[in-house]
């Protein structure tokens, strides 16, 4: 069974968290995107962060995707409807939530480590995303931790 890796800054490439209760944690390969990706940009609509990573099992596609055009240092970041942090989870339930879609966005994103010269990103996340109108659960994502040297 997969298991959380540990909240590390190291460059450990490694990231998880649960989705009401269950390990996520990339896995798989869906041509040609790798299943963990970071894109840092400093300098782009004044801080452009998108972490996206994903599982496809048995045929199964999971994307977990964050995003921000405001970050550029450490520090605890909040999500919202409106920014400025974005969720994407995408699954094949039927029930997608994305930033165009998703009514009600709570949780933030925490950045512990934002290292440009060695190129070391870290932080932890939690969020909830629920979407209005539809049956669909509310998704709990708790837990979170992400480290990627990129």
């Amino acid at each position: 069974a997969d298991s959380l890796p540990p909240i590390t800054q190291t460059g450990a490439n490694s990231f998880g968290c649960l989705i009401n209760g269950n390990v996520f944690v990339p896995k798989g390969y869906f041509y040609p995107k790798p299943n963990y990706d970071l894109v840092i940009d400093p300098n782009f609509q004044n801080g452009n962060f998108h972490l996206k990573t994903y599982q496809y099992v048995n045929g199964k596609f999971h994307l977990l995707s964050i995003f921000s055009n405001d970050i550029h240092s450490t520090g605890n970041f909040q999500a919202g409807t409106h920014g400025p942090v974005y969720v994407d989870l995408l699954n094949d339930s039927g029930c997608g939530f994305s930033q165009d879609t998703t009514d009600y966005i709570s949780g933030a994103l925490t950045i512990s480590k934002y290292d440009l010269v060695n190129r070391i990103f870290s932080g932890t996340f939690h969020f909830k995303l629920k979407e209005n109108g539809q049956a669909c659960d509310t998704i709990r994502i708790t837990q979170g931790r992400f480290d990627k040297q990129l």
